[in-house]
């Protein structure tokens, strides 16, 4: 028999006592019945195929422009499975799966991944009404991933832990909060799990997972080089973290969307959004301004030290980071980020 069909149908009825302890986990925070707020109007306004020539021709009169688009790793991988299309907004199925990509990536094609033997931990999840995207579940998707959990396997069939670390940081600005995913996916190409509200194209949103990130400047850098993200030596705090003078653009995000009140279909990958658009779905569908739960997976485990000049880096790139919108005569406009931002 083929190795992984094996361990496929092994796993398939694998339990391990252990697994069964853990499906409790955080189960009263996760599984909360709250009824959904009213939900704002779509946000109208800009057409990504518009942009292009608004910078061309109307902002930057011909010069050269330079887009570059951040993307996580294993980005063309099938996630539309059972487990995370059929569950209730399966955002830590998700990340396990692009976990189990990852891990056969790095291996050559060698590896195994099993959703069903992950499934019995209970994998972090989000309520039908709020997101929770919470820090505590990068300890939970940590757990699930040792090698005593038995979900992931190397090319001989023995038990792993794959590479990588789940981290968390807390963004409560929007704009901030994508530059950072777009920091993530330059260095580890990891996606960055987050809250979303509010209901783009129709479509009703509890979480998302960013899957790109396309930031535009002015001439012929892209805004990785502008903003010296490379000249940064986070355990050794080598490089600016204070400072970034480039005036970038947030062109566009796309994201996975975990729907809330649906029984079907509960997650949509690939959705293109503006950047005034994604300010209007960050974080949860809290009435109150809170800071929002980044979750991502650096290759290793990073300090604390190293962590904030990460974030304090991202901060930094954002601070003159500017989005287009459509003003009140109809035409677009360029404006600052924190213009953009949503009325509290």
């Amino acid at each position: 028999m083929n190795l992984n069909v094996a361990f496929s149908f092994f796993s398939a009825f694998l339990l391990v006592d252990t697994a069964r302890a853990q499906t409790v986990l955080h189960d009263e925070r996760r599984l909360r019945k709250t009824v959904a707020p009213t939900p704002s109007p779509t946000p109208a306004g800009v057409k990504l195929d518009q942009l292009q020539a608004f910078y061309e021709q109307t902002f930057f009169g011909g010069d050269p422009i330079t887009c570059e688009t951040y993307s996580m790793s294993e980005y063309d991988g099938n996630y539309e499975t059972s487990f995370i299309v059929d569950g209730w907004a399966s955002w830590g199925h998700h990340a396990l799966q692009w976990k189990g990509y990852h891990h056969i990536s790095e291996n050559n094609g060698q590896g195994f991944y099993s959703p069903t033997q992950a499934d019995t931990f209970n994998p972090p999840m989000s309520t039908i009404a709020y997101g929770f995207v919470d820090c505590v579940d990068k300890d939970d998707l940590n757990m699930i991933e040792l090698a005593s959990s038995q979900v992931y396997f190397d090319g001989t069939g023995s038990f792993v832990d794959p590479n990588g670390i789940w981290i968390c940081l807390k963004e409560g600005d929007p704009f901030v909060g994508a530059v950072t995913a777009a920091m993530g996916m330059h260095y580890w190409g990891s996606p960055t799990y987050v809250n979303a509200h509010n209901c783009p194209n129709g479509i009703c949103v509890v979480a998302a997972v960013v899957e790109k990130v396309t930031l535009c400047a002015q001439g012929t850098l892209p805004a990785h080089e502008l903003c010296g993200w490379d000249d940064n030596v986070w355990d050794a705090s080598v490089g600016s973290t204070d400072s970034c003078s480039a005036a970038l653009i947030l062109d566009s995000i796309e994201i996975g969307f975990f729907k809330g009140a649906s029984n079907t279909d509960r997650f949509q990958p690939h959705n293109v959004i503006t950047g005034a658009e994604w300010a209007m779905i960050y974080g949860d569908w809290s009435t109150k301004p809170i800071d929002q739960d980044l979750v991502m997976d650096p290759p290793v485990k990073k300090t604390e030290a190293e962590l904030t000049n990460f974030h304090k880096h991202a901060a930094a790139t954002a601070q003159n980071l500017q989005v287009v919108v459509e003003g009140r005569d109809g035409k677009l406009e360029l404006v600052h980020a924190s213009k953009a931002k949503p009325v509290e």
